[in-house]
């Protein structure tokens, strides 16, 4: 007997909310999180002073980029036809 993944669908998440949280797929944003932490650690070890507010929104952005691709390969990946 082998298990299915769960893949986000509507019985699953009722909440509107929810089910948009989900299709960012959360758990995968680490992947960008650690990227960025590891360059902004490396600039620092290299001796550059960092803007603190720019580092934060530069997390910020690039967890958000990360984010609408994943919603974008969900949405395109599930419309196509092969």
């Amino acid at each position: 007997m082998t298990m299915q993944p769960l893949e986000p669908n509507l019985a699953l998440f009722q909440n509107p909310l929810a089910r948009y949280f989900a299709a960012t797929r959360p758990a995968f944003l680490t992947a960008s999180l650690m990227a960025c932490l590891i360059g902004l650690s490396i600039a620092r070890n290299d001796g550059l002073a960092l803007d603190a507010p720019l580092a934060l929104i530069t997390l910020l952005f690039a967890l958000l980029a990360h984010a609408g691709v994943n919603v974008l390969n969900d949405y395109y990946g599930r419309t196509q036809r092969y």
